[in-house]
């Protein structure tokens, strides 16, 4: 679609607050759904009988309950129910008015697969045709017969007909590819320019590796110090850019402490070095430690004592500038630890030679180089950023994360983002995200203000949002919880036997917050039953087996060590 098509006068109309159509009825009570809904009373989501209203509806999965059945169905629903995809009041429905959003271009196929072949055994039906049980279309049967009495509708076959001739161009996207259609279509009012070049991941791997290694050459050029002390604390390149791609990935995340700034810190340093320098003596040191006595392989009662604390001198100087560890070893703390404390009388010397003039600077070295290091740390990300966006800028590139982000800042700009969003409302109709636990501040914001009084439904399995998979911010999960207009469940496992299902219940039932967020709660799961008996061909084995593990002191198994230590059944 053009980009008038998207911002012109489209006769597309937003159907009345009762466009379910009166086909079905509501024995459930359904409508009724609390806003954001309490844990106990939260209803089953029906697709054929739920109301299809304004608002964001949010349907909350385990796994196997039929997320992808239950939006097929969904979709056959506003086909056959209503004028919500309908180009004018009591028209035909258009499946260009459907927006479908999930998160791989695999599952992408999957779905429009699937729609497609729902409404192939939908129209046959309607038709009243038999389809042979052999046949591929047989297995969608049992998503199309709650839907019957739509189906015995006059109009039935018309408006499954016209689905079908426009399912090719039904608005099923990946996050990333309806981020970019729309800055597309919308250049003047996102800002995007009209030539870009879109980088897949592997490419903005790259970019970003280019942009780490140039970002450490500037930071440390001119100061072997800096140099020295990042490399000995690890901070080369490749270890730091994860740093950056966190930020980047996961749009909440902030990098504390925020001060001090890397200059602040540096002259930190370079002041406490010459507080060293300036103070550190061998004679002093020698006052200082003679009424200590040592624990066993103390640093300072062995051989190598003099050196040590003569590269203390020397770092202090600029003269040795790996000798970190060597100040290290005579903190306040270090001096502290190291020495005996089997009586008073030697606590209370080892108590004074341990503040010591010499060693509290020692002290204030080593926790200026830990404010400078995260300092470092800090400026290494913004500079990273910094020479990115230069480049994709110089290039004429944006990335993935890129389109979500132009897309994000234009809907919620004061100028153009009223415009914008009323354009994509004027294109789709009704939303439908999927896999929403894979969600972020940022994406859900973009739906929320974009499909502002339109249905929009988010469905997923918040248990698994806690592992932040591709990016996901369990806490815009939980809040767009909380923001939901009404909330349902699926409640039914169509993929496991029941005796596991059941097993896995009674396990995560124990304890009171099994997945530790109040808005992530444990509900049990019912089984399917044509699941009912074990699959198992040969003999029967318990559905779920717990081995607890021996006990090794305070050392978890790993996973390989666990398995080596359980038999075979």
């Amino acid at each position: 679609m053009s980009q008038a098509s998207l911002f012109g006068d489209e006769p597309f109309t937003t159907p009345a607050a009762d466009a379910r159509g009166d086909g079905l009825s509501d024995p459930a009570g359904l409508a009724n759904a609390a806003p954001g809904g309490t844990e106990d009373d939260v209803p089953p989501f029906e697709y054929w009988a739920t109301p299809v209203e304004a608002g964001r509806t949010l349907v909350e999965a385990s796994a196997g309950t039929g997320k992808t059945f239950a939006i097929a169905g969904l979709v056959l629903r506003l086909v056959l129910d209503g004028d919500w995809l309908a180009t004018t009041p009591g028209g035909l429905p258009d499946l260009r008015r459907l927006l479908v959003v999930t998160f791989t271009k695999a599952a992408t196929e999957e779905l429009r697969t699937r729609i497609r072949r729902a409404l192939r055994v939908a129209l046959a039906v309607a038709r009243d045709e038999s389809i042979p049980e052999t046949s591929p279309l047989a297995g969608d049967l049992p998503l199309v017969d709650p839907l019957r009495p739509l189906l015995g509708r006059s109009e039935a076959e018309g408006r499954l007909l016209a689905a079908l001739d426009r399912v090719d161009e039904a608005g099923v996207f990946t996050i990333h590819s309806f981020c970019q259609r729309v800055l597309k279509q919308a250049a003047f009012e996102s800002g995007t320019p009209f030539e870009m070049e879109f980088v897949e991941d592997s490419d903005s791997d790259a970019l970003r590796s280019r942009a780490a290694a140039d970002a450490w050459a500037c930071l440390t050029h001119g100061d072997p110090l800096l140099a020295a002390l990042a490399v000995s604390r690890g901070r080369t390149p490749d270890v730091l850019i994860q740093h950056h791609k966190n930020t980047a990935d996961f749009p909440s995340v902030r990098i504390l402490p925020d001060t001090p700034s890397l200059v602040e810190a540096q002259a930190r340093l370079g002041e406490a070095m010459g507080t060293l320098a300036a103070t550190w003596s061998a004679e002093a040191v020698r006052d200082a430690l003679a009424e200590v006595e040592w624990n066993k392989s103390a640093p300072l009662d062995g051989p190598e004592a003099a050196a040590l604390l003569a590269r203390v001198g020397a770092f202090a100087r600029g003269e040795d500038l790996d000798a970190l560890p060597a100040v290290e070893t005579c903190t306040t703390e270090a001096i502290y630890k190291a020495g005996k404390k089997t009586s008073q009388a030697r606590k209370d010397a080892l108590d004074a030679a341990s503040k010591a003039t010499p060693f509290r600077a020692c002290t204030e070295v080593v926790e200026a180089v830990g404010a400078l290091d995260q300092a470092f740390i800090r400026e290494f990300v913004l500079e990273v950023g910094r020479r990115i966006e230069a480049i994709k800028e110089r290039r004429g590139q944006l990335t993935f994360n890129d389109l979500i982000t132009r897309l994000h800042a234009a809907l919620h700009s004061d100028d153009a983002g009223p415009t914008l969003a009323a354009g994509i409302r004027r294109q789709f109709a009704v939303a439908l995200i999927d896999e929403f636990q894979d969600t972020d501040p940022l994406q859900y914001g973009i739906f929320r203000t974009a499909f502002e009084g339109h249905p929009l439904y988010f469905v997923g399995d918040p248990k698994q949002a806690i592992y932040a998979f591709r990016g996901a911010d369990v806490h815009a999960y939980l809040g767009a919880q909380q923001e939901a207009t009404r909330r349902y469940t699926l409640g039914t496992n169509w993929r496991s036997t029941a005796g596991l299902v059941e097993a896995v219940n009674r396990i995560f039932e124990r304890p009171a917050r099994a997945f530790l967020f109040d808005g992530i709660p444990f509900r049990r799961v019912a089984s399917a039953p044509h699941h009912a008996e074990s699959a198992l061909l040969d003999g029967d084995l318990p559905p779920l087996v717990w081995w607890p593990m021996p006990a090794r002191g305070d050392k978890v198994p790993g996973k390989g060590e666990a398995s080596d230590l359980i038999p075979p059944l």
